[in-house]
């Protein structure tokens, strides 16, 4: 029939062979220092020397605390692009995982959705930075530049973009300012004081803010076919990124609030303009030189991102294919590498790196993290063929005497081995639990833990841990994996939100 053929063409996925992943027309060139400088690159932009000033505001020198949490929540996350980037070493990351594991229409929603959020991304970048060398020079560009009148998204014309982070001297009066202080804000801006001014829950409203700025380490799993040991190189190198991301981003936090009052920072460049406060006027210049560096590193990460993504797509044929062409000298996907720079350079002309745009970005991001976590359950316990408990035993299971109860949770004919019933068992309990995880972020968004609506709260968190459970009871793949992490980071996504 043919919505049968149209079904089974949206669901059909890409084979796992290992001799086929390993095969790649990209030169394999890159170890593990690439790798991290990659991730390094892609990870560090705005997150450091714009939105530490915004964050140091609205949550004063507990921020350092917010990067602490998403350190740890995104480090947790990370391992599940460690696990698949071993399992499934291709170039698409978040998009070839999903073609493995979900099938093809699934697969192209995701790779359209990651080579959108790099190049927003990158336009974000750019954008900062234009405003970063405007606050350098006087605001002459944004004298000399015309603004574009067109509403919501759309600012002025963007040139250039770079980064970098700063220690400076530090006053630890900073972190213990009281509202009674002669130069403390009375208009209310600086909270109570403190290292805490907003209290526990500013530091989680600006946690879910910073989550932006952890975003990129996931572009180290599109190198999987220019490393040259992808098993072995790609899963340390993401877990080093985060690891030098998570310090980086406590020590610039640390640095901040301690060289000037976090109610006084600036949120456009704070590093140049606390320098110029505490009289560092030849520091500053060194600072921002660096900055400026260190952002086109940044841009080319993002830009490598999306090259490899259109490039896996190309070869797969979701799109064009000449975006798989590979150039014979390089050995590098040429049209994805200059398609990618024609949008990123207009994206970069008319969007704004504002709030919306972050807004848009961190939610891509949060997709894609949560197709992540899906796919590390859905590669532990899919269906590998095995010898065990036979699918017409199963289904002999559903239709006996026995309840509905002892079949989900395996119970009595304990199979050890996955089958198609086990499999499907596992992908309704996790659209349930990704159900129930959003139910529960929904009700409480924005609400103390003691306004929570108690009946809806009590069933979601029964329903999360029944599901918990039925996984637990589900018989694994024993094929051998690289690298394995605890599934439960699929929790990632009612986190974060």
């Amino acid at each position: 029939m043919l919505g049968s053929r149209i079904w089974n063409s949206l669901v059909r996925k890409k084979a796992m062979d290992k001799w086929r992943m390993e095969q790649s027309e990209l030169r394999r060139a890159l170890d593990l220092i690439d790798l991290t400088t990659i991730g390094i690159a892609n990870t560090f932009g705005l997150g450091v020397y714009v939105l530490a000033g915004m964050g140091a505001r609205e949550a004063g020198p507990g921020i350092c605390v917010s990067h602490f949490i998403v350190g740890v929540v995104t480090t947790i996350t990370a391992l599940c692009y460690g696990e698949l980037a071993a399992a499934v070493p291709r170039s698409g990351s978040v998009y070839s995982y999903t073609y493995v594991l979900m099938g093809e229409f699934m697969a192209f929603i995701i790779g359209c959705l990651q080579c959108m959020e790099s190049i927003i991304g990158v336009a974000c970048l750019a954008g900062g930075l234009s405003d970063y060398i405007d606050n350098m020079i006087d605001n002459k560009l944004d004298d000399y530049f015309a603004k574009v009148n067109i509403p919501v998204v759309f600012a002025d014309p963007n040139v250039v973009a770079s980064f970098l982070i700063a220690i400076c001297s530090s006053d630890l009066k900073n972190w213990s300012w009281e509202p009674g202080d002669e130069e403390f804000p009375p208009d209310g801006s600086g909270g109570s004081g403190g290292f805490f001014p907003f209290g526990f829950q500013g530091v989680l409203v600006i946690a879910r803010g910073c989550v932006y700025a952890y975003r990129g380490f996931e572009g180290i799993s599109c190198a999987g076919e220019e490393a040259k040991n992808p098993r072995k190189l790609l899963p340390l190198a993401i877990l080093l990124t985060l690891i030098i991301a998570s310090v980086s981003y406590i020590g610039v936090a640390v640095s901040l609030t301690l060289m000037w009052p976090y109610f006084d920072e600036s949120v456009t460049s704070p590093f140049p303009y606390a320098l110029d406060m505490t009289n560092m006027h030849d520091v500053k210049w060194v600072v921002s030189t660096g900055i400026l560096f260190c952002l086109c590193a940044c841009l080319l990460g993002n830009t490598y991102t999306c090259t490899r993504v259109l490039y896996s797509m190309g070869v797969d044929g979701l799109i064009f294919k000449w975006f798989g062409r590979v150039n014979s000298k390089t050995k590098t996907p040429i049209v994805s590498t200059i398609a990618t720079a024609l949008l990123a350079g207009a994206f970069a002309i008319i969007f704004d790196a504002d709030g919306f745009i972050r807004a848009l970005v961190s939610s891509v991001n949060l997709i894609s993290h949560t197709v992540v976590s899906v796919c590390v359950l859905l590669l532990r316990y899919r269906n590998t063929q095995q010898v065990g408990c036979q699918d017409d035993e199963m289904s002999r299971l559903f239709n006996s005497g026995r309840s509905r109860l002892e079949v989900l949770l395996n119970l009595k004919v304990h199979c050890k081995t996955p089958t198609t019933q086990s499999y499907s068992v596992v992908k309704i309990t996790i659209i349930v639990l990704l159900a129930a995880s959003s139910i529960f972020s929904v009700v409480n968004v924005g609400q103390p833990i003691l306004n929570f609506r108690g009946a809806v709260v009590f069933l979601c968190l029964l329903v999360i841990g029944f599901c918990i459970l039925v996984l637990m009871r589900q018989p694994q793949s024993s094929d051998s994996i690289p690298f394995k992490v605890s599934p439960s980071t699929v929790f990632y996504k009612k986190i974060q939100e």
